[in-house]
């Protein structure tokens, strides 16, 4: 995917943008000491299933026994979570194997909600690349856009808010697999809102105070 507008809240190091900023070519996590939990923020706006089908090479339901191991890179918190393929609605990379165990990587932000112990779950996701961990995993596309409660059959967003969450109230898994069979996975698809430009403002003052180079701010604009 080529989504690289972002907007933060807070300044960051030029080694944890470099090292952490890209979970599924989508995230950049903001480490707020504040409160226990930072908080995250994309420009990335999934309207609908079919928004996620499009930019999502994979798809699958899973459940943990497992609480996720928090950890720190960079002075930026994440989770590793093991959890076990239930289903594989969607894989374009050839990687997973149902009933298999596979790694979820998550930044430790309100907006990325981790998967609960014995919680099912509908993931939409992508092969993580970076250099937070060397073992392969996978990230949650859009964040909490990408992650579904599942009960009775039927998803729940784990978005607090959006048109995500408008979109799927009542939807359930045979939605999802129509979402799936109607539109093929693009990685070059353009999910992205563009960014307003009093963000965009903001964006550009708290990434020249945190001593960015214009090549870097005007990199992660395009």
């Amino acid at each position: 995917m080529n989504i690289k507008n972002i907007f933060i809240g807070a300044m960051l190091t030029v080694t944890v943008l470099s090292g952490t900023m890209h979970l599924g070519n989508s995230v950049l996590s903001e480490n707020n000491k504040t409160i226990s939990r930072g908080s995250a923020a994309v420009s990335t706006d999934f309207q609908n299933l079919n928004d996620l089908a499009e930019a999502s090479p994979i798809v699958i339901t899973a459940q943990t026994k497992d609480e996720g191991e928090i950890f720190t890179y960079s002075d930026v918190e994440f989770t590793k979570t093991q959890i076990k393929v239930n289903d594989i609605l969607r894989d374009e990379t050839g990687l997973l194997k149902k009933g298999e165990n596979i790694t979820l990587l998550q930044t430790y932000v309100m907006e990325d909600p981790p998967v609960d112990k014995n919680e099912k779950v509908l993931l939409f996701l992508e092969k993580y690349e970076g250099k937070v961990i060397d073992e392969l995993a996978f990230v949650v596309n859009g964040l909490e856009q990408g992650h579904f409660k599942i009960k009775d059959g039927e998803i729940i967003s784990k978005s607090k808010k959006g048109k995500v969450k408008e979109n799927t109230k009542g939807k359930n898994i045979d939605d999802v697999k129509q979402a799936l069979s109607a539109v093929s996975y693009d990685e070059n698809a353009e999910t992205a809102e563009p960014m307003p430009e009093s963000d965009k403002q903001k964006y550009i003052l708290k990434m020249k105070k945190a001593e960015f180079t214009d090549e870097q701010i005007t990199e992660n604009l395009e």
